[in-house]
């Protein structure tokens, strides 16, 4: 090998490494903060559909309990009555 293929070789070769560690550094930390944005939106989104979900079991649980106290206070029919 030539003088000035080695000394090409020994400048570029570590800068290469650096560059690739530096890559790689930099790629784990992007991943992880992709990851915990991605788990806070989740988290929020998660939060909001439970939120609805509770407004309409709440209002289901209402008109059953009306329905309830509207068949509690109708008077007992007998079987044949019921029959016709």
């Amino acid at each position: 090998m030539s003088i000035r293929l080695k000394l090409i070789l020994s400048i570029c070769i570590p800068m290469l490494i650096g560059c690739a560690i530096v890559l790689i550094f930099d790629y784990r930390h992007s991943y992880a903060a992709a990851t915990q944005f991605a788990q806070q939106r989740v988290a929020e989104r998660a939060a909001a559909t439970a939120a609805q979900i509770n407004e309409r079991l709440d209002s289901v649980k209402t008109a059953a309990d009306a329905t309830a106290a509207a068949m509690a206070n109708r008077p007992l029919i007998a079987e044949p009555q019921l029959r016709g």
